[in-house]
Parts: structure tokens; sequence; C-alpha cells
């Protein structure tokens, strides 16, 4: 990079200063103004001046030497600055008009402007209070004008330490002003760390060489170009917001939201000198047209001159409208941001993620409109002045190539889509350039130099403090500490009831070098005294704990509360009770509390269905009349007189919860803890004490509107890493459903009442059914399967000579092994393995096509193949029933249909007499695609159609389920949804209806699977009962991972 300086460019010219002598007479005998009227009129007098010829400077590139030398004189260089020291002293909504200003005359004098006023600013933002006042009395009582060389886009600079010095190295292609200032921001990463240092430097001096290389298409007089930084020094106690002394970040400067304003205040300065821009092309552009431009002649209504010419008219009423608009909007985010820093500079602290945010989104809608308005009508003035006007002479070609050339800073799509965040999710951004000490909501990590364990996360060192807190008179709970001293407060919420913490559990999810990680034991738990203890123990006791232990450890606010399972549940509660303490969430794991997640797992329910060799030895602990509600009858076990009883009883339930908590069971791995001493009667206790208490809060008390409202604001992330029957995957979604329509109803979008009892229904996030799809290595089970069948087999071919007949009882067998497979191997990787082997037996099976052929399009389905899923199907009936096909692969043959309208009419669907087993699955996934439909359409009705490109993909991403629609962008442009619903529920109807004929059994079973038990069938008849049970175990999986699908189905069912 530096070869790019080592031949120095000739500097270019510069404009003879004598010119503006006059005016430099003139403001040196006149103080600086005093008023907002005149700060802008003093503005609008320079923006005069650089106007007069900056036709000339421009084509000639001239460095704007004598043109700071007017902004020195004219006094707007201090218009921020104390008054103590000279300056003006006025707020940042005046400085942006001021910039605005300036730039109708000229363009890159009114960047000029706006970076100098940004860096003069600069350590008043990451800055100590001392530095900030050293710097402004050096900026104002000297008349400086800043440049900066901060450009994100290049690599930092380096900086190490010297003495009682920093020193910069490094190289940017980018830097504003330059050579012209007095001045220059640097900012570049200190040694052997990832933290940046912000530090103002003498711009005169051998270390900063530039090569006057700027000659871009526009902002020609800004002299933006590289420079080359060797050797720069700057005392320590310059480095801003650092300890001198230590040599690191201060953290009450710099780990605060307050740094992070740099951003949105920068880039409304970008967007008030492109609409400064805008004005001047239109004020230049109108006089031009009034003196030169001629009417159309063939227009058929002709006109005498060019003013009276409508589609002018029109053309100028449709540019100043957008402009006052513009102006609107940008006055108000400039309201926005001089009020930050006008009521809180003085305690940076009291300033929060949120509001820091919510002022981001202001300027990030300014610089939207900004730059769509500036671009449309720094070009669009050539349509209103004519073919003349592009001449170079004329010069009306500046306003567009200064604005086109610095749009491109940064890409305004992104801030579309941040705006789109906000207005659709209720999120604040995150900056995506800044100190990396400084957080915004939640923090990236940027350390490269905490030890991962690839298997265990995080390595942590020891806790740096760990104690007791007594927290009433009965209970002192047991609390420790990980990571960094003076890093982000992370608390970390064990599960259980019941559980403990340990340093291998807390720590590995937290980057040490990040992270201040607080861990307690809860009441009666772990080290906290007394153990076991269940009086004053509720789930509202924990939340005054959690309380009383932020107060004690000095944390204002903890940046993250991470909790999973049981902790999940303890984090809403305390989000919901005390949510100015919490400033984001990531939960795993969801438990809700409500009774039918207890009756799911403890009773005749999912947990039984998955396990149930160990749910059998957990429920026949207890006898069979009390077995109707197992939580109560082992709670009282626990409270028996008799040891014995109590011991035992404990013992059991715990084996059940540490049995189901993964798929790898190993009992020397997941039993252990049943080893050590107290561990079984403190668990069982607790959670017993919890449960059959429903946790000590209402019933689906966390997920009701107005305790969900309480915490929308606080940015959270929901996480599922593998299967778990403890807590089922469905609160999940629930979760996410209301989380978000909470927002919206924050946000006043006006829908709850309107959608009654499905408001959540709203924003449905993508939480599809591939929670229950974990990837897990091959399962040995697979390959047992696959030996059954195929044995099975080879054993009848080998022994008739033929394939075997239908629905035989070595043939029904076979099929036995299949969904043998698909009970007990619920994974994605095993599903999909089972799929590959039984597209490779379907030549043998050929003979039999409603055998593997019946178990294909419900594997796909579950695999959200959906669209292969309907090729296949009508693949399989038009192929010749009797005869094998030219088997080429697998996969190649049924693509032949590819191109397929799943919602074409059913009577094009060449369905064969009978093929029950194809038509079954065609009614799920018909039913999914009504269900993405009724969701799109439920959105629409919120949000509305006409939306930018970037938020509807965005919408897509986040409410269809599915992927038929998801992948097709016709559903989003359709006109009408709701007769293509209607549409929809004609096709399930008649689906429907067509297998109840084939088997008026089906529907029945497949509704009401709990209330049939499983049975063996050997042989059986189309049309049967037992047919019907066999296509239930076939297709019952899709069914039940399809959410609300079985409704679909019993709803019909009543009626």
């Amino acid at each position: 990079m530096s070869s790019t300086v080592s031949v120095p460019v000739p500097r270019p010219p510069e404009t003879d200063p004598t010119v503006y002598d006059i005016h430099h007479q003139k403001w040196s005998s006149t103080t600086l103004p005093k008023t907002e009227k005149e700060w802008i009129e003093r503005a609008a007098e320079v923006a005069k001046i650089l106007a007069e010829d900056v036709g000339v400077r421009d084509r000639e590139q001239k460095i704007p030497t004598a043109e700071v030398s007017l902004l020195k004189s004219s006094g707007l260089l201090k218009l921020l600055g104390p008054a103590k020291y000279g300056g003006g002293e006025q707020p940042w909504d005046i400085a942006y008009k001021v910039i605005r200003e300036v730039a109708k005359g000229d363009g890159s004098l009114g960047m000029v402007l706006g970076y100098h006023l940004l860096w003069s600013w600069t350590a008043n933002v990451v800055g100590t209070l001392e530095q900030q006042e050293r710097v402004q009395e050096t900026i104002i009582k000297n008349n400086y004008l800043v440049g900066g060389a901060v450009n994100p886009r290049d690599s930092d600079l380096k900086i190490k330490s010297d003495g009682d010095h920093i020193v910069f190295d490094g190289f940017k292609n980018f830097n504003t002003g330059g050579v012209i200032s007095d001045l220059l921001v640097l900012e570049g990463v200190y040694e052997d760390t990832n933290a940046h240092i912000f530090a103002l430097a003498p711009t005169k001096q051998p270390g900063l060489q530039f090569a006057h290389n700027w000659n871009n298409i526009g902002l020609r007089l800004t002299e933006s170009g590289s420079v080359k930084i060797e050797g720069v020094r700057v005392p320590w106690e310059e480095a801003l917001g650092w300890d001198p002394k230590e040599k690191k970040p201060i953290d009450s400067v710099l780990g605060i939201p307050w740094p992070s304003l740099l951003l949105p205040t920068i880039q409304l300065v970008f967007s008030n000198f492109y609409i400064g821009i805008a004005l001047g092309a239109l004020t230049y552009a109108s006089k031009y047209t009034v003196a030169n431009t001629r009417p159309w002649p063939f227009g058929g209504d002709n006109k005498e001159k060019a003013t009276d010419e409508f589609y002018i008219l029109e053309r100028y009423g449709s540019f100043k409208a957008h402009l006052l608009a513009a102006e609107a909007l940008a006055d108000k985010a400039g309201s926005v941001i001089a009020n930050i820093y006008t009521t809180k500079s003085e305690n940076r602290a009291s300033l929060t993620a949120r509001e820091r945010g919510e002022a981001a989104e202001w300027v990030a809608s300014v610089k939207i409109v900004a730059t769509d308005v500036a671009l449309e009508v720094t070009a669009g003035v050539f349509e209103v002045t004519g073919a003349r006007a592009t001449s170079v002479k004329v010069g009306l070609d500046r306003f567009w190539r200064d604005v086109r050339t610095h749009t491109l800073h940064d890409p305004v799509a992104y801030k579309r889509r941040e705006v789109g965040r906000y207005a659709l999710l209720d999120e604040v951004p995150e900056p995506t350039w800044a100190h990396p000490v400084i957080v915004i909501g939640r923090m990236s990590d940027r350390s490269t130099d905490a030890k991962v364990d690839p298997v265990k996360g995080y390595v942590h060192e020891d806790a740096f403090d760990s104690g007791y807190l007594k927290v009433d008179d009965l209970h002192t709970i047991y609390y420790e500490q990980y990571g960094k001293r003076d890093g982000k407060p992370a608390l970390f919420l064990h599960g259980g009831p019941g559980g403990s913490i340990s340093k291998d559990s807390v720590t590995s999810f937290f980057n040490p070098q990040v992270y201040r990680v607080v861990a307690f034991d809860q009441r009666g738990c772990g080290r906290s005294t007394p153990r076991s203890e269940l009086r004053n123990n509720t789930t509202q006791h924990l939340v005054q704990d959690i309380e009383t232990l932020r107060q004690h450890l000095g944390i204002n606010q903890w940046f993250l509360v991470f909790g999973g399972s049981w902790g999940s549940l303890l984090s809403f509660v305390y989000a919901q009770t005390h949510p100015e303490s919490v400033g984001s969430m990531i939960l795993r794991g969801i438990f809700a509390a409500r009774k039918w997640e207890f009756d799911w797992f403890y009773q005749a329910g999912g947990g039984a269905t998955v396990y149930a060799d160990r749910y059998e030895a957990f429920r026949d602990h207890i006898p069979r009349e009390e077995q109707h509600d197992l939580v109560a009858a082992y709670h009282k076990r626990f409270h028996s007189a008799d040891p014995e009883i109590k011991a035992a009883a404990a013992r059991s339930w715990s084996a059940w919860e540490l049995s189901t908590g993964t798929l790898h069971f190993d009992p020397a791995v997941q039993l252990a803890l049943l080893d050590e001493e107290n561990f079984a009667d403190t668990f069982a206790g607790m959670e017993t004490h919890y449960f059959v208490n429903g946790c000590f809060i209402e019933d689906g008390q966390i997920l009701k509107k107005e305790n969900i409202a309480k915490i929308a604001h606080i940015p959270n992330r929901i996480e599922r890493q593998r299967i778990s029957t403890s807590s089922q995957w469905l609160p999940i979604q629930t979760v996410y459903h209301c989380i978000i329509a909470a927002a919206f109803a924050m946000n006043q979008r006006g829908f709850p009442d309107v959608l009654g009892a499905n408001w959540f229904r709203i924003a449905v996030v993508r939480t599809r059914r591939y929670i229950f799809l974990v990837h897990k290595s091959d399962c040995v089970a697979v390959a047992g399967k696959r030996e059954i069948l195929t044995k099975l087999i080879d054993s009848y071919v080998a022994y008739h000579g033929s394939e075997p007949p239908l629905r035989c009882d070595i043939l029904v067998k076979a099929r036995a092994a299949v969904l043998s497979a698909m009970r007990e191997i619920d994974t994605y990787a095993s599903q999909k393995g089972q799929l590959d082997h039984l597209m490779e037996v379907m030549p043998l099976m050929w003979l039999s096509p409603t055998d593997s052929g019946h178990f294909i399009p419900s594997y796909m389905l579950r695999l959200s193949r959906d669209q292969e899923c309907y090729y296949f199907i009508i693949w399989w009936n038009i192929e010749p029933p009797c005869s094998p096909p030219n088997w080429k692969g697998p996969w190649l043959r049924y693509r032949e249909t590819a191109g397929a309208d799943p919602l074409e009419p059913i009577e094009c669907l060449p369905l064969r007499s009978n093929q029950v087993a194809q038509s079954i699955p065609l009614v799920l996934l018909k039913i999914r695609i009504r269900q993405d439909l009724m969701a799109l359409k439920e959105t629409f009705a919120v949000v509305g159609r006409r939306l930018p490109s970037e938020l509807s993909d965005m919408i897509m991403q986040m409410v269809i389920q599915f992927p038929i629609v998801a992948e097709s962008m016709k559903f989003l442009e359709h006109q009408d949804l709701t007769k293509l619903i209607d549409q929809v529920d004609l096709q399930i109807a008649e689906l429907y209806n067509e297998v109840k004929e084939m088997n008026p059994y089906f529907w029945q079973i497949l509704a009401n699977k709990e209330r049939y038990a499983e049975v063996e069938i050997k042989q059986y008849e189309r049309g049967s009962e037992e047919a019907g049970h066999v296509l239930v175990q076939e297709t019952y999986a899709g069914w039940a991972e399809t959410p609300g699908a079985l409704d679909v189905i019993r709803k019909r069912l009543n009626n």
C-alpha cells in the first residue's frame, strides 16, 4: 500500500486567497452569530460566496485552502464549541441546518464543514471530560479545522506504545479534509489487542504524507485522497477514553452506549449535505429554466415560455415537495440527536441502548429519504432544463456527481433493512462499526484471545470472586463470578428447579475476554443454605434474589440474562418483573410451566411415547390408583415420614429426569448424579415443590399479551440445540409469536383486537419443525432395519420364486421394520438415510408399489422436501403400474414432472384408483400451503402490501414455515389471497373425502391416535380398520410435526 505514495503527485492548484479579502475584513469586525436565524444567515452568506465560482474550481479541482480560510473567518468552524473558549455553543440541530445551507452553494465545502464538526466533537463522545475540555479549548481558541483518517473500510492503523506516547503506523485510502486541516483524527488498533484508540494529531508533520490523488467524479474539492501514516506520535494522555497509566480503555467512558453516538451523528451529517446539494441543484436549475429553457414546440398545446409547460411545473412541484419533506424529517432527526447531547452529556451513562437505537432509526430513515430524493432531484433537473444544460460550462452536472459519489459511502439498502426490522420487529440496530467496547443491545465478540475447547466451549480461569449473600432471615445464597472483572455483566440462571452451578456448566457459553459472568445457586440448591429448604422458596422469591444480588454486586443492568429450561422460565418472569434491569436475553430449551407441558412430560404423552421403557419404570413406581397425577403422587412421597419411601421416590423421579435429556443415553454418564450425596433428595423435592404449585405463576402467565409487552423491547434470542422431551418444541414458536406480536402492539400497528385469539399469528417467525430433525451421525438402528427389510424380501423371493403378494404377512413384517425405524430414530440424518434406502429398494418392490411408495412422500414432507413430494406423487401415478422403470437413478425419474403446480385442480392429478397412501400426504401438503397463505394474509392485513423488496424478502423468511410458499414469489405477489385460500380449502375437502371413501377409518384413527392402542397387524384388506392403523403408523409423524394440521382434521370430523 505504501508504494502508492512513494512518488508524490504534484500538488493541485489553489484559489487566490485575496478574492475573499473583503469577506475576511467584514467578519473580522463582527461577533459570532447568536441565534439560530443568525447562524443560518451566516451560512447562507458563505454558500452564496462559494457558489459564485464553484463550477470553475470543481473543473480545475483546486485545493480549497482559501475556502477553508473563508469558513474560519465566518466563524462556522466554532459553531459547536464552548462559549467560554470563544465558540458558538450551539446544539447539533442547528449545526445540521448550517451544513445543509453551506452545501447548497458548494457540496464539497458542505462536506468538509460537516466532517469538521463531527471530528471536532470526537472527544465529547469517546473521551473523558478532561480530554473533552482540552480538545475543545485547542480547537476553538486556534480556530482549527479538523479532518479525519478513520475510513473503516481500510485496514486498521497499528498502534504501539513507546513510553509516554502511542505511535500510529499504516495507510488510509480515504481521508476527508486532511490536506487542508490543522488537526487530524487518527484511529487504530492497539498492539496485541483488538482495542481501538482515537486520538488527534497535528497535520503539519513529516509522519503524515498526503498523496493528493483524489480524482473522483464528485466532491472534487474535499481533498479526500490517501494518506500514509508513519511514526506519528501522540501522548498517551491524548488517547481518547483510555487510562494513560494502566494503558487500557476506561469502561465508564467506552463501555457504555454513549460512544456509539458517533455513528448516527455522522450519518446525519451525510444526509444533510445530500439534501443541501439537492436544494442547491433545484435553485440553480430553476434560475436556468427561467432564463434559458425553451418550451417544447411540438406538443400540440404549445406554450410561449418554458415556465408554462405542464411537465416542467409538475416536475418542479414534485422536487420541491419531496425536498421539503426530506428537510422536515432531517430537522426532526437533528432535534433527537441534539436532545441527547443536551440532556445527557453531564451523565453519559444514563443513555440506554434502546434510546441510542431509536435515535439511530430516525437517522437511518433520513438517510434513506435523503439518498433517494437527492439522487432523483440532481438527475431530474436535466429534464426541466433541457439538453443545452448538459454543457460543461453550465456546470449542472456537479450536483449529481457530488451526491452520487458520497451516497456510495455505505449501501443504503442496509439502512432500509434496518428500518424494516424496526418497523416489523421493533428491533433497534447494533452499530456496524465502532470501538470494540462500545455496546448496543448485544455485543459482537471481536476478541481472539479467549481459549476455546472445541467440545466444552470457552475456557475460564477459576472464579475471581465468590461469596454468600443473606437474602432473608432463612435463606443465604451462594454466588460466583467469572471472566472479565469489568466486562459486560451476564447472569446465568441454572436449570431445575433444584439444579446447581458448576464452573463448566456456567462459563462455557461466555467469552472470558468480554463478559463478567455471574451465577448463583438458587434457594435450597447447591451450596446455598439451608440445603433443600422449601419454605420461603417460590419463583417470586428467586426473582427478588436476582435483584438483591445485582444491587449487591453494583451492577446497574444485566447486559445479558442467560437461562435454559427452568432457567428460561425464571428469566422470563424476572425480565417481566424488572424489565429495566435486563439488557438482552438468550434462552434455550423454553419451558413455560403450562399445565399441558407438565402433562406432556409426566403423564401418558410425549415423554412416555419417546422413552416408553424408561417411562414405565417412572410410572410404575406409583400405585395405579394414583397414576392419574404423577407429580402430586411423587410430591406426596417426598413428604413421607418414612425416609426409605422418600429416598426411593427421589431416585425414581431423578432417574426419569436425567435419562430423558439427551438422545445419546448412557446410564454411566446420565445417571452418575444419582450417586452424589443429597442430589436426588434436593433435585426431586425442589422440582415437585415447584411443579405441584404450577411454579407459583398463573397458567400461561409469561405468554400473556400484557406480560410479553413488558419485554418486547428487550433484544432476545431463543435457541434449541437438540430434541428435549422435557421442554417440548411448541412453546418456542408460541413465545416468538407473542414477543413479535407484542412488539407490533407497542408500535401501534393496531391489530390485536382485530384478530382476537389468533393475534400472535401476525408475525410468525421461522420456527420450523427442523427443531425436531436435529443432526446426528447415521444411526446403527437404521442399518439394522435395512438388513431386516432386505433379508425378508430376499427370503421370500428365494422360496417362492417371485415377489411377495400384496399385504401378506412377510410384506407386512417388512413394512413393520420400516415403521419401527421411523418411530425409534427421529433425527434428520437418520430420516434422510432411510429415505435414500427406500429409493434404492424401490425397483425391488416395484411389483408391490403400495409399499416403498407409501413411505417416500411422508419422509419427503418430514424433511421439508414438499415440492419434491408433489413431483414424486405425480410421477408415481403416471408410471405404468406393472412394469419396472428403466431405472437410472432414483432421483432422476420423478423429476421429469418438475414444474408441476401444487395448486393445480385435483382433477388434473393423475391419481390411480385406491392410491390412499398418495392422497394422504397430498392433504397434509395442501394444509401446509393453506397455513402459510393464512399467515401471509394476516401479515398483510397489518403491514400492508406496498413494501420494499428487502422488507418483502424478510417477511417471507419470517412468516412462512414451509418451502413451497417460501420459495415462490408468486404467493407474495398474489392480489387475492382470500380467493387462493378458498381454492386450497376446496382441494383439501375433495382430497379428504377421497381418503375417507378409500378408508373410512383413517381420519378417525389419525385424529384420535392416543385412544387407539398400537396393535400388531399381520394381514389386512384395503379399506379395513387394520389398514387404517397401518396408514396412520406410516404417516402420523409428519402430521404431528406440522403445527395445527391435526386440528384441521378434527374440525372436519366434528362438522
